[in-house]
């Protein structure tokens, strides 16, 4: 369950197969917002025989947002650096500024970017600040 939930979580490069469905509570607070993702490749990485594997994404709109730097090393297993590293790219710091601020070489930047890259199954830098725009609207 552990290996679905690391790859599932993350809504990956795909769009949400439905706007967001409410669910009501019979409480009567503000609705679940629920989203189902279409997960490319997790089937390969699980090793499961299935066409498709989805993730269903449930929101409490009533529980605060989480920080953002945080849900991406849980989601993704991502070290503190790399998560940093992340948070600048997508503040539209350059590698070589990200280098700079973190006092780091590029090369170490470059590295992390790679693993980073592996860890959430995206190809470029674009697609990852992509990425976290999504996950940011999500919260």
């Amino acid at each position: 369950m552990r290996a679905l939930a690391a790859c599932a979580e993350p809504p990956v490069v795909a769009a949400p197969l439905e706007d967001a469905l409410q669910i009501h509570r019979p409480s009567g607070k503000t609705c679940y917002a629920v989203r189902v993702y279409r997960l490319p490749g997790c089937d390969r990485l699980l090793g499961l025989s299935v066409q498709a594997v989805a993730w269903l994404q449930i929101r409490d709109p009533a529980e605060a947002p989480r920080n953002l730097t945080e849900t991406l090393r849980r989601l993704y297993r991502l070290t503190a650096a790399e998560a940093r590293l992340v948070t600048a790219l997508a503040r539209g710091d350059t590698p070589k500024a990200a280098a700079e601020r973190f006092q780091v070489t590029e090369n170490t930047i470059r590295t992390q970017l790679k693993s980073v890259l592996a860890k959430t199954g995206v190809r470029r830098q674009v697609d990852l600040v992509l990425l976290l725009n999504r996950l940011a609207a999500a919260a």
